[in-house]
């Protein structure tokens, strides 16, 4: 069974993906979950990766494993990834951030930020929320296209035109770039 982003997405939210990784922090917190260090297979072009993490549950009695193929042009895959990793950011900020937020900053508008924003949106009633990147005009075309995306969450996603601008008093700032 091949499930593409939008199957994923039509029985999965990031709600669901927060709750369940909240879930598994506890338990790994608690010394509940056994996971070993994954398994990395590199291809000699050095872009391409296999990955292998398995993990195992006795409250619930469940294994799993992830077996992932990481290839450049291969977004469906990329998908779960920026799922789970939106999720522990949304875990984060659900339990560690101040109950009355009303800004948000993020910085980079790359491969992670949508889930990232999503998160920061699903767990924080915020009014504005300004985006920044290197360059501003694809900090400008993110923030338009995720005010439509995400619409229903009623927050004004806007451009910066710098990181110390966007986080100017900022209640909730998440960095996902690889910029220095």
């Amino acid at each position: 069974l091949l499930l593409s982003k939008d199957d994923i997405e039509s029985f999965y939210s990031l709600e669901d993906c927060i709750d369940a990784v909240g879930d598994a922090f506890k338990l790994f917190s608690a010394g509940k979950v056994q996971v070993p260090l994954r398994t990395q297979i590199k291809k000699q072009n050095d872009q391409d990766t296999f990955l292998c993490m398995p993990a195992f549950c006795e409250e619930y009695n469940a294994s799993c494993v992830k077996v992932l193929n990481m290839f450049p042009n291969n977004m469906d895959g990329t998908y779960v990834t920026q799922l789970r990793t939106g999720a522990a950011s949304g875990v984060a900020f659900k339990y560690l951030a101040k109950k009355n937020c009303r800004k948000g900053a993020l910085i980079g508008t790359g491969g992670q930020a949508e889930t990232q924003l999503a998160a920061m949106l699903s767990v924080r009633d915020l009014e504005v929320v300004e985006v920044s990147d290197l360059n501003f005009e694809r900090a400008h075309q993110f923030a338009a296209k995720m005010s439509e995306k995400l619409a229903n969450y009623h927050t004004k996603i806007v451009a910066a035109k710098s990181a110390d601008e966007a986080v100017q008093d900022a209640d909730l700032v998440i960095t996902v770039t690889t910029a220095k």
